[in-house]
C-alpha cells in the first residue's frame, strides 16, 4: 500500500484504536474493579510489522515479527507520531521513506505459522526452499492497515 494521503488516514486511525485498546485495557468500571474487556486480549497476542521503503523490497525492507502491543506502540507506532526515525529489525526508516507498511496481530508466533507451514509442505510432498517464514504472520493475521 502506497502512503498517500488516503494512507495516511488509515495510520492515524490504527494509532487512535491502539490508543484506544491500551486505554480501556484496565478502566475501572462501577465499584473500583478493573473491566476486562477484549482490548486486554490484544496485549496477550503477537503484533508484526512489515515496512518497504518507496521503490520496493529492493530499496530496503524489514520485518518485525512476536512484538507486544507496548513494544509495537514505542518502536514504531510513536515514531510515526513524532514524525522520527525508528528501526524496524535492524532497518532504520523514516516516515517519508515508507512506500508500504502492514501491521497485523495474530494469535500464535511467528515460529508457530512456520512451523505449520513446514509441515503442510511436507505432507504435501513439497520442499519449500522459496517461502520467507518472516512474512508468514504478516499474510495469515489481521491487518491493521488496510
Amino acid at each position: 500500500m502506497i502512503w498517500d494521503q488516503a494512507g495516511r488516514q488509515q495510520i492515524a486511525e490504527l494509532k487512535m484504536h491502539l490508543r484506544q485498546i491500551v486505554g480501556k485495557a484496565l478502566s475501572p468500571q462501577g465499584k473500583g474493579k478493573p473491566e476486562l474487556t477484549n482490548a486486554a486480549k490484544f496485549r496477550d497476542r503477537y503484533w508484526h510489522c512489515y515496512v518497504a521503503r518507496k521503490g520496493g523490497r529492493s530499496k530496503g525492507w524489514a520485518v518485525a515479527n512476536d512484538l507486544t502491543l507496548e513494544q509495537l506502540q514505542k518502536q514504531i507506532i510513536e515514531p510515526w507520531q513524532r514524525n522520527v526515525q525508528f528501526v524496524v529489525s535492524g532497518l532504520v526508516i523514516t516516515k517519508s521513506d515508507v512506500g508500504s507498511i502492514r501491521i497485523t496481530q495474530t494469535d500464535d508466533p511467528q515460529s508457530a505459522y512456520a512451523q505449520r507451514h513446514d509441515s503442510e509442505m511436507r505432507a504435501a510432498g513439497i520442499a519449500d526452499m522459496a517461502t520467507d517464514r518472516r512474512m508468514l504472520p504478516i499474510e495469515k493475521g489481521r491487518d491493521y492497515t488496510s
